[in-house]
């Protein structure tokens, strides 16, 4: 005997489909569980992969494009959903995110970058969930909503200011979604996840700046969730089996959160020293010796990245005879790249990257 998610004869919207990502992750859980997925997106390459995909698994999946930068393809989202597909009973709001020329501080943050933050990370929410929510409460049916927060959000978002304030003003609308339409049957919650690796957050750390890299303190650690951790965290609150939960932000990020959710960033003055360091030693030189002097044993997490040697999550006791068998020092390679370029890439760029 056992208890199962079961999303028969139910129709989930998920908005947000990125290669190796949450959105994709969440479709293939919700097609596992029996839903039929309609899968959002404004690229159409991936629209069509992920609905491959869940038809191989044997599920049933659509595909739908939008631009969800902009307001008038949001208001038309759910009114082409029902017109296509028929009703829905669920909504995952998880497109969002940052471009890596974006990370810089706020008092340089242009107003246009700042706005396309908001929009894509908060403003597009509203349209869908708003129209979602009005059709539920015309027809009488029941809904449940998820959208995705950031730990971003719960203390200060360094380098990345607007995008925090958005994934802020998302896990407040999202309590207030939950106390006006808990009348009519419509749960709304929200997921903040930590770090996530992923391929998109891997293509954003070539674009990040020389700057926003130096500015991470590289003897700090962070710990990586997987997508698919979020996906079941997004499915489970969509499901009957959260029926009582509902107003409330999950946080999914393997303890992160219990740190300072961006880890330690070097002072301004801090930042310009280390640049004018790496220039005089040569960038290589300089990521060799930040990596020497880091232990292992600082970081309690497990870094997740395909391809990568990773140390567990608890060492084993040290001992006499171990000592051998577990340096101090840590290397860290991807497969085809020096080891210094994949330290540069995980810690500078990555650990800096959420949802």
């Amino acid at each position: 005997m056992a208890l199962t998610l079961d999303f028969s004869g139910k129709t989930i919207l998920v908005c947000g489909i990125h290669k190796g990502g949450m959105g994709g992750a969440t479709c293939r859980q919700l097609a596992k569980a029996g839903a039929t997925v309609i899968a959002l997106d404004r690229d159409q390459a991936y629209v069509d992969e992920i609905v491959t995909e869940v038809e191989a698994m044997g599920g049933k999946a659509y595909g739908l494009t939008a631009d969800l930068l902009d307001i008038a393809q949001c208001e038309q989202v759910i009114p082409r959903v029902l017109e296509k597909f028929g009703p829905i009973d669920g909504i995952a709001n998880i497109a969002g995110g940052t471009r890596g020329e974006e990370w810089m501080p706020l008092e340089e943050t242009p107003g246009e970058s700042f706005w396309k933050t908001l929009q894509l990370n908060f403003a597009y929410v509203f349209y869908l969930c708003r129209d979602a929510a009005a059709e539920w409460i015309r027809t009488g049916r029941s809904g449940a909503i998820v959208n995705v927060g950031s730990v971003s959000a719960k203390d200060a978002a360094p380098w990345h200011g607007p995008y925090g304030a958005a994934k802020s003003g998302i896990i407040a609308l999202t309590r207030t979604m939950a106390n006006e339409w808990h009348e009519f049957g419509i749960r709304a919650n929200s997921v903040s996840p930590g770090a996530v690796m992923s391929a998109r957050v891997l293509d954003k750390a070539q674009t990040m700046s020389d700057r926003a890299k130096a500015s991470r303190d590289p003897s700090d650690t962070v710990i990586f969730s997987e997508p698919v951790e979020l996906a079941n965290t997004i499915t489970f609150l969509l499901s009957d089996l959260a029926s009582g939960i509902s107003g409330q932000n999950v946080t999914v990020d393997r303890s992160l959160s219990t740190k300072f959710c961006g880890g330690r960033r070097l002072t301004r003055k801090e930042t310009e020293q280390k640049t004018i360091q790496q220039d005089q030693m040569g960038e290589d030189a300089y990521w060799n010796l930040a990596f020497s002097t880091k232990s292992r044993h600082r970081n309690p997490g497990r870094v997740s990245i395909p391809g990568a040697s990773a140390w567990p999550s608890v060492p084993p006791t040290r001992t006499a005879s171990s000592r051998s068998r577990w340096p101090t020092k840590r290397a860290f390679t991807l497969p085809g790249w020096s080891s210094i370029t994949s330290a540069r890439a995980a810690v500078t760029c990555l650990a800096t990257t959420w949802s």
